[in-house]
C-alpha cells in the first residue's frame, strides 16, 4: 500500500492555504486543477516511490474548501483523494479531514500559515512508522507552484516521507 496518509493530507492542504476563502486574491492560487508529482515512502518500504497526481480544488463554503482527484504510483496503482479543509477566522487556524489513506481518515490540526508556508499536525487513524503522528509543511511562493513535504519520526530520527510539487 502506498504511504498514502501523509501525501493525501498534504495534497488536501495544498489547495487550502490562505487567510480565509473570503480573501479572493490569495485563494485564487488554489482554486482549480493542479498536476504534478514527486515521491512518497510507503510504511512497508524504506525506498521512496514516484507518484503523479491530479487534483481539483473548489470552495465549499465561506471558510472551507473541498478537493478531489487521484494520485498514481507505477502504472496500475491509483488512489482517489478527497479532503475537507476549514479555516477558523476567530483563531486563525486550519483543520480538516481527508479520505484516501489505507489506514482510514486522518485529522489535520493546528494548521498555521506563516508567510507562504502552511504547517499541520497530522494524526493518522492507525499507526504508521510506529505512531499516529507526522508533521506537514506546504509552501506556495505565489507563482502557481505548490510544494508539500511530510516528515515522520522513524527509528528516532526525522525522515521526509513525502515530497510533492504541483502546478496549474
Amino acid at each position: 500500500m502506498l504511504r498514502s496518509a501523509g501525501i493525501w493530507a498534504g495534497l488536501a492542504a495544498l489547495v487550502t492555504s490562505g487567510q480565509s476563502l473570503a480573501d479572493d486574491g490569495f485563494l485564487a492560487r488554489f482554486d482549480g486543477r493542479f498536476k504534478g508529482g514527486g515521491t512518497i515512502q510507503r510504511d512497508v518500504d524504506r525506498t521512496p516511490r514516484k507518484v503523479t497526481c491530479t487534483l481539483t480544488g473548489k470552495p465549499s463554503g465561506p471558510d472551507s474548501l473541498t478537493i478531489s482527484g487521484q494520485c498514481r504510483a507505477a502504472v496500475i496503482v491509483t488512489r482517489p483523494v478527497s479532503a475537507q479543509i476549514r479555516y477558523d477566522p476567530a483563531s486563525g487556524s486550519y483543520s480538516g479531514t481527508y479520505a484516501a489513506s489505507a489506514t482510514g481518515p486522518a485529522r489535520l490540526t493546528n494548521g498555521r500559515l506563516q508567510g507562504s508556508t502552511l504547517s499541520f499536525d497530522v494524526t493518522y487513524a492507525k499507526p504508521i512508522y510506529g505512531d499516529r503522528s507526522a508533521r506537514m509543511t506546504i509552501g506556495n511562493a505565489g507563482d502557481g507552484t505548490l510544494s508539500m513535504t511530510v516528515t515522520d519520526q522513524i527509528d528516532g530520527r526525522s525522515v521526509q516521507t513525502s515530497a510533492i510539487t504541483l502546478a496549474r
